[in-house]
């Protein structure tokens, strides 16, 4: 591991640059940054076609606004990257490792630490995860008349990734990528997808074309999965599955459901 060097503005105004700020009620201290670039491999001088996603996750201060002193941001710094870097770490190691073909391919992760005043947190972590940029498009783009071809690909896709012990509460379009040439589909977030190998592999039904967004019928239709998932977890990952997959048109019945059991 070595020092990696950035100017002042190195970040920059880059494509789905994030700041995850502090969750209300979550442990304090924990705040990170994203920037995604889109990457291509240069050898000798040449391009040879082989392309990369490079995620860049660093600490930043967990409440705005920071201080302008560094040495008193420098006292937050940790080595150790917060839960969120590390999830989707372990998910995406653990699916690479069962030679799952609906991610993409984990090529290097290089883990650093912020060097010079200027950076959010002097000696706080900074971490590279180098992953294959795979084909096709975002399915959050993709016209709602043409999802309805996807559906069996979709099915295939998910399958396999249950039947690697993953189980993803994060069910948005934007976490799928659809390759038109071969008719496949992609999970590419894995924060949102939980390794569970102590416990039976799921099964796929329908119900999960409603909860990702790929059938759009009356709120009815996913009602009892709904129910099923807030019982199991307490209310909490499914919730956000549900509202997130379907553009919070559950939200009535989700209340309704919430009444009911807490009765």
């Amino acid at each position: 591991m070595g020092r990696v060097y950035f100017p002042n503005n190195w970040i920059g105004n880059l494509e789905k640059s994030t700041w995850v700020p502090p969750i209300p009620g979550a442990l304090k201290g924990k705040a990170e940054a994203q920037a995604v670039y889109h990457c291509e491999e240069i050898v000798q001088g040449k391009r040879n076609g082989r392309k990369a996603i490079v995620k860049v996750r660093m600490q930043v201060p967990p409440e705005l606004p920071p201080s302008f002193n560094p040495k008193v941001r420098a006292q937050l710094a940790e080595s150790v990257p917060a839960g969120w870097t590390r999830k989707k770490l372990h998910s995406l190691t653990h699916f690479n490792e069962k030679k799952c073909t609906v991610v993409p391919k984990l090529l290097n992760v290089v883990s650093s630490w912020q060097d010079g005043p200027e950076m959010p947190v002097p000696n706080g972590y900074l971490v590279f995860i180098v992953m294959e940029e795979l084909p096709g498009v975002s399915l959050a783009d993709y016209p709602p008349e043409k999802r309805d071809k996807i559906r069996a690909s979709f099915k295939t896709s998910l399958t396999e990734l249950f039947s690697f012990h993953g189980r993803p509460w994060d069910c948005r379009l934007e976490n799928l990528i659809y390759d038109e040439k071969t008719d496949k589909s992609y999970f590419v977030d894995f924060e949102g997808v939980d390794v569970t190998e102590d416990k039976p592999a799921l099964n796929f039904s329908d119900d999960y074309f409603y909860l990702w967004g790929l059938l759009e019928e009356e709120y009815s239709r996913s009602l009892p999965l709904l129910r099923n998932c807030l019982v199991r977890s307490q209310g909490l990952r499914l919730l956000m599955t549900a509202l997130g997959a379907t553009y919070y048109r559950l939200l009535p019945c989700v209340a309704t459901y919430i009444s009911k059991l807490d009765t």
